[in-house]
């Protein structure tokens, strides 16, 4: 993992969606190699972005984990 993707991952809780989208396609990553997730969860959650993980192998992505549903960010 690259500086900047350990820097996104310990923040990505500060993000809103469209800048880290934003953040993610100026260090390379094409909207093919970003997926998305839903956590599940029984409690109302503090914000919209849960989780990211950054992978390489078998292919390079980026999976970012949501908060949605009526359970998600207040």
């Amino acid at each position: 993992m690259t500086e900047v993707e350990q820097q996104i991952t310990k923040r990505v809780y500060e993000f809103d969606i469209l800048p880290l989208l934003r953040l993610l396609s100026s260090i390379g990553y094409r909207p093919e190699e970003i997926r998305f997730r839903s956590h599940n969860s029984i409690c109302s959650q503090p914000g919209l972005i849960d989780s990211i993980r950054f992978r390489r192998e078998p292919v390079r992505e980026v999976v970012i984990t949501m908060n949605i549903g009526l359970l998600s960010a207040q």
